[in-house]
């Protein structure tokens, strides 16, 4: 139904963050929010992206958080 009509869903996840000092891995993560539309008409297997908020690395750019649309029943 919700596949159908669309709806906003709240996604809780953990990242791994860098700490203070920019070089080591904080071992605890990060607890984060994410608000996620869901458009009418989209199916499940549907993988959205959002771009640098996924897990902090040493000397990169934070990578990709990728949300997969699943059906629960």
């Amino acid at each position: 139904m919700e596949f159908y009509h669309g709806c906003v869903k709240i996604v809780t996840y953990k990242r791994q963050t860098l700490a203070l000092d920019g070089h080591t891995v904080r071992t605890e993560g990060e607890e984060c929010l994410k608000t996620v539309v869901v458009k009418a008409g989209q199916v499940a297997g549907a993988k959205l992206r959002f771009i640098g908020e996924g897990n902090e690395q040493y000397k990169r750019e934070p990578t990709d958080l990728i949300i997969t649309l699943t059906e629960d029943n």
